[in-house]
């Protein structure tokens, strides 16, 4: 507060923090809820496999979602939990691109997107990564500039 005393606008309106409790809270959401099962649908329809549900020991952002959000969460995601937050911390792309795809599948049958159901639809799903030279003229169709001395034909730049 040493700092806010010698300012005079933080004077007048010191900071308050609010600690919400220990980092590693837990919290859960139970294994056969709408959230999970559609979760759980989504993932088969994109990977042709089931999905396990299982607990984990370490702290996650989850635990504001439930115990002050007061609304469900999942943790679902690529990679591997083990390489997170590590010296060469990195994620296979394919890995990402399936999990994206699970999360689009998802997202469309929780909000009711026409079409109802995953069965069948997943495959219009797929996604790929753009190549350089993709995502340069979506930006230029987009208004943005490319980069100086950026070459739209053969993704160096």
């Amino acid at each position: 507060m040493n700092v806010a005393a010698r300012d005079p606008w933080l004077r007048d309106h010191p900071p308050e923090i609010t600690f919400f409790g220990g980092q590693f809270l837990a919290a859960e959401t139970p294994s056969d809820s709408p959230l999970c099962d559609t979760l759980r649908r989504a993932h088969q329809a994109v990977t042709g496999k089931y999905l396990t549900t299982e607990g984990v020991t370490y702290g996650a952002d989850m635990r504001h979602f439930i115990e002050f959000g007061k609304m469900p969460c999942v943790m679902y995601g690529a990679g591997d939990i083990r390489l997170a937050h590590a010296p060469d911390e990195y994620l296979p792309v394919d890995e990402l691109l399936t999990a994206v795809t699970v999360m689009a599948a998802f997202l469309a049958e929780w909000c009711g997107v026409e079409g109802g159901r995953l069965a069948g639809r997943a495959a219009s799903l797929r996604l790929r990564p753009l190549t350089h030279a993709e995502a340069q003229r979506r930006r230029v169709r987009r208004g943005h500039s490319p980069r100086k001395g950026a070459d739209l034909t053969d993704g160096t730049g």
